[in-house]
């Protein structure tokens, strides 16, 4: 799934390549760093699903930012796990990671539906809230079990509409 993002080269110093299998432990721990309230996916899994996963690499060759893009059925992928070290954070790269996933599904004319606590980050990028019965794959959760903030979005190619365009 995730070769041709390797293609989607967000700006001249960064690019965004797929997950190796030695990729998994990164991945695993980036995950566990940046959302420390969920449970991580196994490293077992990562490596299983390894194509699944794209990253952007740090300085050193090591994992900078991770995402995966999940087929959910034949309309839809998930995205999920968008993680960014934290030494990097507000560099752009979950920014960068998001938008080379949705030119994927725009090539594809597929939607990209994930669950995050941070709507207003998918909000800038053209993601819109529903609600999280509309992702069967999801089980709704008591409040106790997925907080307050836990908030199902979508994001269909063509019926973008982020801040900037209503702007415009």
């Amino acid at each position: 799934m995730t070769s041709d993002l390797k293609y989607a080269q967000p700006g001249p110093e960064i690019g965004i390549f797929p997950a190796s299998e030695e990729d998994a432990p990164a991945i695993h721990d980036l995950q566990v760093v940046c959302a420390p309230d969920c449970i991580p996916m196994p490293t077992s899994e990562i490596a299983c699903r390894r194509r699944e996963f794209f990253l952007i690499r740090n300085g050193r060759g090591g994992v900078a930012a991770a995402a995966a893009l999940r087929p959910l059925d034949r309309w839809r992928l998930e995205l999920r796990g968008v993680a960014v070290s934290p030494s990097m954070q507000g560099e752009g790269l979950g920014s960068r990671l998001v938008a080379a996933s949705l030119g994927y599904a725009w090539r594809r004319m597929r939607q990209v539906v994930l669950v995050t606590r941070r709507p207003q980050f998918f909000a800038r990028l053209g993601f819109h809230k529903i609600p999280l019965n509309w992702i069967p794959e999801k089980p709704e959760r008591s409040a106790d079990e997925q907080g307050a903030d836990r908030v199902a979005m979508s994001w269909i190619p063509g019926m973008a509409d982020t801040a900037e365009d209503r702007r415009s």
